[in-house]
Parts: C-alpha cells; sequence; structure tokens
C-alpha cells in the first residue's frame, strides 16, 4: 500500500464516522471480522491487495483515493457536470494553446504530465513519483462507466466541441466515433505522488 497521505488507520476510521458505518458494517460488507477492521484502524495490522478491493466497493470509491488518502471518499454526495457559459459576446477562448503547438502523442502527454506535477512537489525533499495506467473498457463495463459518470450529461457538450471545425474538435469527434463504432473507451488513468 503506498504511503501517501494519512495514515491508513486514522484515515478509514474518518471514512467510517463520515458514513455512518460501523466497523462490524465494514467487515460484514468486505467479509472480515470486526477485529481485523479495528486492527487496521489502530494500525496494528494492514489489509492486502484483495481486500483494498473490497474496502473500496464498500466504501463507494476508487483504489486511487485509498491507496493516496490525501481526500475523503465522499460518499453519498450528489454529483453533477458543470460546462462554463460560453461567452456573452460569443467570443470564444479556443481552449489550450498548446494543443494547436504541438502533436497529441504519448511523448508530449508524459513530458507535460510529469513537468506540471514536478512544478507542484510537496515536499523538496522527496522524489515525485508518476504512474500512468492505461484502462480499456468495453461492453457492460463501459455501459456502466458512462452511467456512473453520467455521460447522458456531457455528451451534448462534447457532441457541440466536436462540431467545432480545429484540431482539437476532430479529435473529439474521432473518439466518439470510436467509442460507439467499437463499443470501447481507452482512459488514461494519472496518478501523482508527492505532489
Amino acid at each position: 500500500m503506498l504511503d501517501t497521505g494519512m495514515d491508513f488507520g486514522p484515515w478509514l476510521a474518518r471514512q467510517l464516522k463520515q458514513s455512518g458505518m460501523s466497523q462490524a458494517d465494514l467487515a460484514q460488507r468486505v467479509g472480515m471480522t470486526r477485529a481485523a477492521v479495528s486492527a487496521w484502524i489502530t494500525g496494528r495490522a494492514t489489509p492486502r491487495e484483495e481486500t483494498i478491493h473490497k474496502i473500496a466497493e464498500a466504501l463507494g470509491t476508487d483504489l486511487g483515493t485509498i491507496h493516496t488518502r490525501t481526500a475523503d471518499t465522499l460518499a453519498g454526495l450528489p454529483i453533477s457536470w458543470y460546462h462554463r457559459p460560453g461567452h456573452a459576446d460569443g467570443g470564444r477562448e479556443f481552449g489550450n494553446a498548446a494543443a494547436f503547438a504541438f502533436e497529441a502523442d504519448v511523448g508530449v502527454l508524459a513530458r507535460e504530465a510529469t513537468q506540471n506535477s514536478l512544478d507542484e512537489r510537496l515536499d523538496l525533499t522527496q522524489p515525485v513519483r508518476v504512474r500512468y495506467t492505461l484502462h480499456e473498457l468495453s461492453g457492460e463495463a463501459l455501459a456502466r462507466f458512462r452511467d456512473e459518470i453520467r455521460w447522458d450529461d456531457l455528451l451534448p457538450h462534447y457532441e457541440a466541441a466536436a462540431r467545432q471545425d480545429q484540431k482539437v474538435g476532430r479529435m473529439i469527434a474521432a473518439g466518439l466515433s470510436d467509442m460507439y463504432d467499437r463499443d470501447r473507451l481507452v482512459l488514461l488513468r494519472i496518478d501523482d505522488y508527492n505532489a
């Protein structure tokens, strides 16, 4: 388990308190004893990776939140998408100029994302670590993902962006087409630590 935020035990106790879940409730949901959960909270033991997956599911969060422990799970809070309204005068910003200056490839992305993480280093005596993970979703997993992110609320925004006759618009259109024609979505997750 990564050790980047709060110690696991106090963090877990906080999550249980905020969600109104008891140690016994969590133990039942992850198929462990209440004594095991108590040992995690007091720091006498650490859950195995397969149990961490179950804890994430029980808390309604992702593995990154549990591994980094720099934020609360915020389980149960309503979520929604917010898109900044267009300018009243019809003006446009056309997004990030770097999108037009650089080719969109893995090397450029890695360089730019890593530089952003380095620029935000928390502890100057420790290194910044950046982890890149590719996830490919298709079929039922893709359908569940779209439901979870409220894709129907996002789609009109992406369709409008895809209609723009510029580099970014064409890339969004190609991505939408690929997702619907091939029933797949490739996601890149970038986690940074000590940043």
